[in-house]
């Protein structure tokens, strides 16, 4: 795993740079985590847009998703609790993006889902960040992450069970859906360092 000190630390991927989501975007964007401290905001990852962004992160003791509209505040339509988590516990996160729905998996399984009301968004130059906003100046991460990994197609509701089911293995080890191709980053996170 590698530790976040929420300071300066980040990694700028080069993903999703002024990227529009609509209806026909497909991604899964897969990590494990560790926060020592859950009541601040902190960053797993994300990505800022004019109006909202894309962001994965604990704020208040929970696990929020900002889709579209208005980045933590609900938005759209939601389905599903926003899930509580403790500091100094690991999870396994799954954000699978099939159109203009998003979908969090916690630790295999479903726990809730967003649709933005507009046709589409999009995202400003900076992309996805691991371990910030997306402009690196807020919410910085504060703790470990692991084998984050992005796929340019929906994980289904199997292979996020496959994923958490084989931590040892990559999805595409045991799925009939995603194929080593399908994969577009993949950082262990053990050594800094990207093998894909």
């Amino acid at each position: 795993a590698l530790h976040f000190a929420q300071i300066e630390d980040y990694i700028d991927i080069d993903y999703w740079k002024s990227e529009t989501i609509n209806a026909n975007t497909k991604a899964t964007f897969a990590v494990w985590f560790n926060c020592d401290d859950i009541s601040p905001g902190t960053m797993i990852f994300g990505a800022d847009a004019s109006n909202g962004g894309f962001y994965l992160g604990a704020i208040g003791g929970k696990l929020e998703l900002g889709w579209d509209g208005t980045g933590w505040q609900s938005y759209g339509e939601q389905t599903g609790t926003v899930p509580a988590i403790a500091s100094h516990t690991w999870y396994r996160a799954v954000v699978v993006v099939d159109g203009l729905t998003c979908s969090v998996y916690l630790d295999g399984e479903l726990i809730y889902s967003k649709t933005t009301t507009n046709s589409s968004f999009t995202l400003d130059n900076n992309g996805v960040y691991i371990g910030s906003e997306g402009d690196n100046t807020h919410y910085k991460w504060y703790g470990e992450l692991a084998d984050f990994q992005i796929y340019d197609k929906a994980w289904t509701a199997s292979d996020v069970t496959y994923d958490w089911e084989n931590p040892d293995k990559d999805v595409f080890d045991g799925s009939s859906n995603i194929s080593p191709t399908d994969c577009t980053a993949l950082y262990r996170l053990n050594e800094g360092a990207g093998d894909r």
